[in-house]
């Protein structure tokens, strides 16, 4: 899961009410000046055990300019992708 938080702490956006069989998580930003600070915060939902009970949880992050979910595979029909507000 995905958390998008301001300076404060406050939650901006969040993926938690995205199917969670979905691989893909998505979380649109405006473009904003430089001053605003947002914060990432990657949740998992589940770890996998190895090895040795050695706990792994792997992440691939990606930033991509554009305002849809659809240009990061795989499709998605029928989500609605949370944004973030415009600051004010």
């Amino acid at each position: 899961m995905l958390e998008v938080l301001n300076g404060q702490g406050q939650v901006l956006a969040t993926t938690a009410g995205i199917p969670r069989e979905l691989s893909k998580q998505c979380i649109t930003l405006p473009s904003f000046v430089a001053d605003r600070s947002l914060f990432l915060r990657v949740v998992p939902l589940s770890i996998n055990r190895v090895l040795d009970d050695d706990e792994r949880l792997d992440y691939r992050l990606r930033i991509v300019g554009g305002t849809d979910c659809e240009v990061i595979e795989p499709l998605t029909p029928g989500i609605r992708w949370p944004a973030v507000p415009l600051p004010n």
